[in-house]
């Protein structure tokens, strides 16, 4: 019988959630697989092509991290974790404003050389495991905000660190009250 690729086995550790209202809480780190099976033949940080719409557009899928920033029935809130192919909050076109690092142990990683001064605070990352890793360069990006639903396979690999827990709350609340509001006037 063929070696499985530790890739294999690392994909292994994704299931959908028994117990979704117990295991989604604020403040935990997973990453996701967003649609379907995953593919033996890529890596599982490569986004790979699932097909083609009607209109000849590309449609793909990657394994994101997320970190939980509401937990509803069904599903969940979450903010993703990026490092905009290793170049930090330096990536032309973002607002580096809405970004703080992420990362694991201490202290957290100088920023990227360009990258300036974040003006948000570094959140700290405790690991599952010794083997649930972030990169020096992962940002949290507090404007966006993607559903997660309990049914797809997720796999933790962590929880925001209680001396991080009250900054990171009050660093999205930040970004979100700064946002234009729905009025009545549409």
């Amino acid at each position: 019988m063929a070696q499985k690729s530790k890739h294999f086995i690392g994909l292994i550790r994704y299931r959908v959630q028994n117990l979704p209202l117990e295991i989604f809480q604020t403040g935990s780190v997973l990453w996701s697989e967003p649609e379907g099976e995953p593919r033996q033949d890529v890596t599982v940080v490569t986004p790979y092509t699932l097909g083609e719409t009607k209109y000849g557009q590309k449609v793909h899928s990657t394994i994101r991290r997320f970190v939980i920033v509401a937990a509803d029935r069904g599903h969940c809130q979450c903010l993703p974790i990026l490092t905009y192919q290793r170049q930090g909050a330096t990536k032309y076109g973002i607002n580096r404003d809405d970004h703080a690092i992420i990362y694991i142990g201490k202290p957290p990683p100088d920023e990227v050389s360009a990258e300036e001064r974040l003006t948000k605070t570094p959140i700290q990352m405790i690991p599952k495991s010794p083997r649930d890793k972030l990169e020096p360069k992962s940002r949290i990006n507090y404007a966006k905000i993607y559903t997660v639903e309990h049914n797809v396979k997720v796999f933790f690999i962590g929880r925001i660190a209680s001396t991080s827990e009250k900054q990171f709350a009050v660093d999205f609340d930040d970004t979100w009250n700064k946002k234009r509001q729905l009025g009545g006037n549409w």
